[in-house]
């Protein structure tokens, strides 16, 4: 077997590993606090008390709104529908009125969905944009004190340029087998 088969047959098995599937990306998580003083009332950062705190991810992401206040400070996350003056009597989500602890929910649909404290009404607005992608970065318009898990939406980058090259070193490779098959054609 001639060098330039030999070396075509390795690119095309090395080329082969690149593309194959390396797992799953996982969906991210986003955790926005819940307002943890009496008198607050603003999810995210103080700086959205009496307006929307804007939430963005990606299609099966999840929301993780995290109660941290005292005993006197109680809220709720609360899906209103179309519009949160006139809430729907359906929402996807309605957390429990909650002091300290943890709610969440996986948004598996793209979209804008609006949602307000049940306690507090329209003094306590947010809304999470949904975009078509799976998995991947969320992000918060204002990150002050909220915590974000981080991702493996830069992973899938890195896995589809693995497999772009892969591709790519496999016709090479598949070029070097056919050019060592000419060469090694007997003369007629």
């Amino acid at each position: 077997m001639s060098l330039v088969r030999v070396l075509g047959v390795l690119l095309i098995a090395g080329g082969s590993v690149l593309t194959l599937p390396l797992g799953s990306v996982s969906a991210a998580t986003v955790n926005v606090p819940v307002s943890g003083t009496i008198g607050q009332t603003w999810y995210c950062t103080s700086t959205y008390e009496s307006s929307t705190c804007p939430t963005n991810i990606n299609t099966g992401d999840t929301v993780n709104w995290v109660f941290n206040g005292d005993i006197y400070s109680s809220h709720t996350t609360t899906h209103c529908g179309a519009s949160c003056s006139s809430p729907t009597a359906t929402p996807l989500w309605d957390s429990p009125v909650m002091q300290v602890g943890n709610y969440s929910y996986v948004f598996n649909t793209p979209g804008t969905y609006l949602y307000y404290c049940e306690v507090h009404g329209t003094q306590m607005l947010g809304s999470v944009t949904v975009a078509g992608g799976v998995g991947g970065q969320a992000l918060l318009a204002d990150v002050g004190s909220a915590v974000r898990q981080p991702s493996d939406g830069l992973v899938s980058i890195w896995l589809g340029v693995a497999a772009m090259a892969g591709g790519m070193i496999m016709l090479i490779g598949a070029a070097w087998v056919a050019r060592g098959l000419v060469a090694e054609e007997p003369p007629s």
